[in-house]
């Protein structure tokens, strides 16, 4: 459960930019944490799974988190959208994608992510 809902999903040359906003009402913010919500890291890597998943039309697994990290904080301010840059590729010889991400808000980069997905 990710505490964001889709806007737009929108191609680019190297995958494809998400346009989601977070959802103050979430459970998750009453409990990370209450009276001064924040987006909790997990989430933010559950909603590039999501995202990929819908990208690729199917159910895919998390194979390996090479590389996370936190830049700045996300808080449900109801104004703000958040913006994931998803780069994608995907080995010939395998059913693995290999997803580079970005997530910003506002000016802000929130945090990058190297990950390998498997389906």
């Amino acid at each position: 459960m990710t505490p964001f809902s889709l806007k737009q999903i929108t191609p680019t040359d190297s995958c494809f930019r998400a346009i989601m906003a977070p959802d103050a009402a979430s459970v998750i913010y009453k409990a990370h944490f209450p009276g001064s919500p924040v987006t909790p890291g997990a989430c933010l890597v559950e909603a590039v799974c999501n995202l990929m998943e819908h990208h690729c039309g199917r159910k895919l697994r998390l194979r390996e988190i090479k590389n996370v990290k936190f830049l700045s904080i996300i808080i449900p301010d109801g104004q703000s959208d958040v913006v994931f840059d998803i780069t994608c590729s995907a080995e010939e010889s395998s059913p693995k994608y290999s997803v580079k991400a970005t997530v910003c808000k506002a000016d802000s980069t929130c945090a990058k992510m190297s990950l390998v997905f498997e389906g």
